[in-house]
C-alpha cells in the first residue's frame, strides 16, 4: 500500500483526499479562524476527483502524476539544454542536472556526512518529479 510512502507525503494524500469529497477549493484546516477557500492547491484537488472517477487510491494517483511530471520535466530539461547548450557539453549538463542537487549545501562534506546526503537524495528527487 503506497498510503505509508514517508511522512511527507501524507500532507498531499490528505489533500487528494480532500479533492475526493464535495469541495473544489482548498480550505487550511490549521487555520482556526474562518476563511474562503482557495485555488493554491488546485492540481490536488483535481487528483482527488480523478481519484473518484477511475477509482485509484489518493497515494497510487500522486505517484502516477509524479511519474508524469518526472518524464515531463525531463522532456522539458533536454530540449532547454539543446537550445542553449553547445554539443559537446549537453550530455554533461543533464548528468550534473540529475544527479546533484538544485543548491549544493556547502556545510556538507563527503568527509563527515554520508555519502546520499551530499550526491542526492529523496527529497530533491520528489521536489523536481512533483
Amino acid at each position: 500500500m503506497l498510503d505509508q510512502v514517508s511522512q511527507s507525503d501524507f500532507y498531499y494524500i490528505a489533500l487528494v483526499r480532500y479533492g475526493m469529497g464535495n469541495e473544489w477549493l482548498t480550505k487550511i484546516p490549521y487555520i482556526t479562524s474562518e476563511h474562503r477557500g482557495s485555488l493554491i492547491q488546485i492540481p490536488f484537488v483535481l487528483m482527488g476527483k480523478l481519484s473518484l472517477l477511475t477509482g485509484i487510491g489518493p497515494a497510487e494517483m500522486i505517484a502516477i502524476f509524479r511519474i508524469i511530471g518526472g518524464i515531463v520535466l525531463i522532456i522539458g530539461v533536454i530540449k532547454l539544454f539543446k537550445e542553449i547548450l553547445p554539443v559537446h557539453v549537453q550530455r554533461l549538463a543533464f548528468l550534473i542536472f540529475l544527479f546533484t542537487e538544485p543548491l549544493p549545501k556547502l556545510t556538507n562534506s563527503i568527509f563527515t556526512e554520508r555519502y546520499m546526503e551530499w550526491v542526492w537524495h529523496f527529497g530533491d528527487a520528489a521536489r523536481r518529479i512533483s
